[in-house]
C-alpha cells in the first residue's frame, strides 16, 4: 500500500471517503465496497481519510482516538487498499461545502471512477 500525506494526481481510482477512526463493520463495508469495485473493474482502490479527526480544528478537540495511526494503516492493508491518503484538514477546507470538495479535491485529483462512503 502506498501511503501519502498530501495531495497528487491518481486518477481512476475507486475510493473509500471518511475518518475512519475505528474501523468497525460500518467502516469496513464502505472500505471493501471500494476495494471489491476496483478488483472487479480492474482499477485501483484508495482510501481518503484525515490526519487528524476535522474537529480538533473546527473546535480545537483533541478526541481520544479508537486506533493508533499504525494499527489503521496496517489494517488498510489487509483489507487491500492500495492507496492512502492522510489530508490535512485546514482553513480552505474547512470553507468549502460539500459540493466544492468534491469538485476541487476529489474529482481534480483523483478523478474517480466509484467512491463509497459511509
Amino acid at each position: 500500500m502506498h501511503i501519502f500525506n498530501s495531495l497528487n494526481t491518481n486518477e481512476n481510482l475507486s475510493l473509500a471517503l471518511g475518518f475512519f477512526d475505528g474501523l468497525h463493520l460500518g467502516h469496513r463495508s464502505v472500505i471493501e465496497s471500494a476495494v471489491n469495485y476496483a478488483k472487479e473493474h480492474n482499477t485501483q482502490s484508495a482510501v481518503i481519510t484525515f490526519q487528524e479527526h476535522p474537529c480538533c480544528y473546527l473546535y480545537d478537540l483533541e478526541p481520544k482516538y479508537i486506533l493508533k495511526r499504525g494499527d489503521k494503516i496496517k489494517m488498510l492493508e489487509d483489507m487491500g487498499v492500495n492507496y492512502l491518503y492522510f489530508l490535512d484538514f485546514d482553513a480552505n477546507m474547512a470553507k468549502m461545502s460539500g459540493e466544492e470538495y468534491l469538485k476541487e479535491i476529489i474529482v481534480k485529483n483523483f478523478a474517480p471512477v466509484a467512491i463509497s462512503t459511509g
